[in-house]
């Protein structure tokens, strides 16, 4: 049994217990037995006490740290962001498209449809191909990357009084955040050690949504004096220096 002794620990393999001894005492009660029952849970209470003290020790809290923020980190990148980076940036981009300020109807609409077919469509393909789960969460990722890297390279690219390229930015990026709820959290919840993985996975979830508007607060997208290069803003930023356009006038 482990003892604490001025704040250290010290080990007793030997411990034993006195024997239950009825002592002088009326008929029908066992005082003797009652005091050693009671000095065995409490020696039971101080080992479960040290136990718990050693298991919240800070060698073992230091790889929960690491792997919450693991989780937090890929909550970020698989869950909502791009979806809330483009209504964001929807300000700026209804000033260069030919839909103008119904650029932000049409986009909604295009994420309907997605939201609407996604979750049909993947139990039918579930049921035809059976793949394992993780092989979903590669698919939800490759949905959510797509969609970047469309969206920095075709963000201006119109076809007559139309985007088809944002429209097709928005219907990826939401099929790719459902696939947080249809493929990422069972995933996590299936291959984690603790619950908690879950938790910590849509909270980076969350933090994705807050970046975006930081950002955006930052940004001001559609205000006179922004610059309007919205590729750099879908994309990891570089160190390298952006030149500004010049602002539009009002």
């Amino acid at each position: 049994m482990e003892v604490i002794t001025d704040g250290t620990y010290a080990t007793d393999q030997s411990v034993a217990l006195p024997d239950c001894q009825p002592s002088a005492a009326p008929t029908g009660s066992t005082p003797g037995c009652r005091n050693n029952f009671l000095a065995q849970a409490d020696l039971v209470s101080a080992t479960v006490l040290v136990q718990s003290h050693h298991a919240q020790s800070p060698v073992v809290a230091a790889p929960r740290t690491v792997e919450a923020s693991l989780h937090l980190a890929f909550g970020l990148g698989s869950g909502w962001m791009l979806t809330d980076a483009m209504f964001i940036e929807t300000a700026r981009m209804g000033q260069t498209q030919p839909e103008n300020l119904a650029l932000a109807t049409y986009l909604t609409g295009s994420g309907m449809i997605a939201n609407v077919t996604v979750v049909p469509l993947f139990y039918y393909l579930q049921r035809r191909l059976s793949w394992r789960i993780e092989r979903w969460v590669w698919v939800g990722l490759l949905f959510q990357i797509s969609s970047a890297v469309l969206a920095a390279l075709s963000w201006r690219v119109s076809l007559g009084p139309t985007s088809p390229c944002l429209y097709a930015v928005a219907f990826l990026s939401t099929i790719g955040g459902n696939f947080q709820q249809l493929a990422v959290v069972p995933w996590v919840q299936e291959g984690a050690a603790r619950p908690a993985c879950v938790s910590w996975t849509m909270a980076g979830s969350n933090l994705g949504a807050v970046v975006c508007a930081v950002f955006g607060a930052i940004q001001q997208p559609g205000h006179h004096s922004a610059d309007g290069q919205l590729d750099q803003r879908f994309t990891v930023p570089c160190s390298a220096k952006r030149r500004h356009s010049p602002p539009i006038p009002s």
